[in-house]
């Protein structure tokens, strides 16, 4: 039996913490993965949101540069057809 013990007690005192240092290692290794991860996760959404708003504020801008082309035309279509020049235009054609 002392055979036994003497055994088991030598294979206590040979494993001297490697194991725990591995897992330690291999626990710190995946933190810091993700916390990358979260990084660069939040970085995209800021990214994304910022090109959401270039982009509506694009079109926003595109739109309103048609309508106000489109409102031009109406107007000078009416005035043709009515028969009426606005004062602005008739000073531009006097000089």
């Amino acid at each position: 039996m002392k055979s036994c013990r003497k055994k088991i007690s030598l294979v206590r005192h040979n494993e001297d913490g490697y194991v725990l240092i591995g897992v330690l290692f291999i626990l710190i290794l995946l933190i810091i993965v993700g916390l990358a991860g979260t990084t660069n996760t939040s970085l995209e959404l800021k990214i994304a949101g910022n090109d959401r708003i270039h982009r509506e504020t694009f079109y926003q801008a595109d739109g309103g540069a048609r309508l106000g082309i489109r409102l031009a035309a109406e107007n000078f279509i009416f005035y043709r057809t009515a028969g009426y020049i606005p004062p602005v235009i008739c000073a531009s054609f006097k000089s």
